[in-house]
């Protein structure tokens, strides 16, 4: 569940889709008494129970740095058995629609309307219950549109179906994903067909996509 620092840094300092209760930037070290497993946390040296241990994101994450445990994650799926607690199995439930999805595609077309006051109304909407600034319709553009849905909707949407659909995702995955963003191409906006699958198609040829 990392994410990039792009992400972490979209939110204003009062939204609360970026506080600590959503994106984990810190623990305390608890005794045994303290920690509902009924076991003490691990001190690493120079510690002290009560201690806090801050995550750092001031440098982007990258493809050598990718197993950092010093870096911030989503805490939507954040969850431990107490049997367990180095597990990684995870039973929350997965939100499989979102009322503020549909308002964000909702400013979305708005804004291909040209109603760009409409537009940041529906996005105010969003922006209220999280305690965000709400932002003008000068503000409204694509961009600003897909910022909203990562400050809402990250770890949950599919990103890259976003960024297709919105002809951005050459651009964005460039400029804001630096682990592994810097080395994609045109190309890749399709993936290459099996080579299973073409063999199968027996009746007439089936091209590989361009570029594989």
């Amino acid at each position: 569940m990392a994410l990039t620092k792009f992400a972490i840094d979209l939110y204003d300092a009062e939204d609360d889709r970026g506080s600590q209760y959503a994106i984990r930037k810190f623990y305390i070290l608890k005794d045994a008494d303290q920690n509902d497993t009924g076991k003490a946390d691990q001190l690493p040296e120079g510690y002290s129970y009560g201690d806090t241990i801050r995550m750092d994101w001031s440098e982007d994450i990258t493809y050598e740095t990718r197993n950092r445990r010093d870096w911030p994650h989503s805490r939507k799926w954040e969850v431990s058995h107490a049997g367990d607690v180095n597990g990684n199995e995870n039973f929350n439930d997965q939100a499989y629609l979102r009322l503020a999805d549909t308002y964000l595609l909702k400013a979305e077309a708005q804004l291909q309307l040209g109603d760009e006051a409409g537009a940041a109304e529906t996005i105010n909407v969003v922006r209220r219950r999280a305690n965000a600034p709400e932002i003008s319709s000068g503000e409204v553009d694509i961009d600003f549109i897909l910022d909203e849905r990562s400050r809402e909707l990250v770890v949950e949407e599919e990103r890259r179906y976003t960024l297709l659909r919105t002809g951005k995702w050459l651009e964005r995955t460039r400029l804001y994903n630096h682990n592994g963003g810097q080395y994609v191409t045109e190309r890749d906006k399709l993936f290459p067909i099996p080579q299973k699958v073409i063999d199968a198609n027996l009746t007439y040829p089936m091209e590989q996509n361009p570029g594989y």
